[in-house]
């Protein structure tokens, strides 16, 4: 009896179909070489590669994903530096004026708090302009639209023009609209 029959012709068929949607969602820039044994994938920056045996047990959709979850660390970084300001207590305010010898003339009444949040981009959506964020700290996800070409923008991160995670994220921020929170299914 059969339970179910699997066409390693048909399996590879859909895995290019699924694959390329996924890569054409994909913030960077990958080779991909395909063999009746196996897929090669080559990043383009760094050169690695990674190859991959045809796994017909597995569903076409699960290979894509274990496929992800291995080059994602490929994927761009950007920090984002949130500078907060919050009021001083009054006990606060007694303590700075101890501190500094009962100087009543300039006592602060407020103090910046400088928090910030490593994001990386999970996929571009280039003909809107679209981002899709995760927060790598809490793994939710948000849908952002650069303002910019998000083309340009992905090209300069990988030509290195950002001088750091600090430098890419605020110029990233500072021409992008926050559009939602996106759920997970």
């Amino acid at each position: 009896m059969v339970h179910r029959r699997i066409e390693s012709d048909q399996y590879i068929t859909d895995f290019k179909s699924k694959f390329d949607n996924f890569l054409a969602k994909a913030p960077i820039l990958v080779s991909v070489i395909l063999t009746p044994q196996s897929v090669t994938i080559i990043h383009e920056n760094s050169g690695t590669q990674y190859i991959y045996d045809w796994d017909f047990t597995k569903h076409v959709k699960s290979f894509i994903h274990d496929i992800k979850i291995e080059i994602s660390k490929h994927y761009p970084r950007l920090r984002q530096v949130i500078e907060e300001k919050v009021k001083l207590s009054p006990q606060e305010q007694a303590d700075w004026i101890a501190e500094n010898d009962g100087d009543l003339k300039n006592v602060p009444s407020e103090r910046s708090i400088v928090t910030s949040r490593l994001w990386r981009i999970d996929k571009c959506i280039v003909y809107r302009d679209r981002f899709i964020l995760v927060d790598e700290e809490t793994e939710k996800s948000f849908l952002y639209k650069m303002n910019r070409s998000c083309t340009f923008f992905l090209k300069n991160y990988r030509n290195g023009e950002f001088p750091s995670l600090e430098a890419a994220g605020e110029y990233f921020f500072n021409n992008s609209t926050f559009l939602s929170q996106l759920e997970k299914l």
